[in-house]
């Protein structure tokens, strides 16, 4: 939607903020009702396969999960890397899933062949647009 990645952060940012907010306001005892309400609907359709054929309510899911902040160990082996699988659901084209772990983000993306035939690209693209943001925020423009 935005060319330039301040302008796209900027949105994230935004976006992200308003769906806090929202939460926040809410009653602790009431945010797991609140959020099972709101997703009900749309999980008994993939349950029941009744949505199967229905416009689907979205095709993206972004995932983020905050791991283990030290290394993991089994025996001598240090775990290097450790990548968080989201599943696609019924409907579903594209998950971007990240996972923190010991002082790093690993991204895992997962795509139906059908909806997004060269899904190496997105991976690549993101890729290069991390790779732009890296060199602004190196250059001070976020600062």
């Amino acid at each position: 939607q935005h060319a330039d990645p301040r302008q796209r952060l900027a949105s994230i940012r935004a976006s992200l903020r308003a769906s806090r907010a929202h939460l926040r306001e809410l009653p602790a005892e009431l945010a797991p009702a609140y959020t099972l309400l709101a997703t009900s609907l749309y999980l008994a359709g993939q349950a029941t396969r009744l949505a199967a054929g229905a416009f689907p309510m979205f095709n993206l899911v972004i995932s983020s999960v905050y791991g283990p902040e030290t290394p993991r160990w089994l025996g001598d082996a240090r775990l290097e890397a450790l990548y968080p699988m989201f599943p696609l659901l019924r409907n579903g084209a594209l998950t971007i899933d990240c996972l923190r772990y010991a002082g790093k983000l690993h991204v895992a993306v997962v795509g139906a062949s059908e909806e997004i035939p060269r899904l190496q690209r997105v991976a690549v693209y993101m890729g290069e647009a991390l790779a732009d943001l890296e060199e602004r925020i190196a250059a001070g423009e976020f600062a």
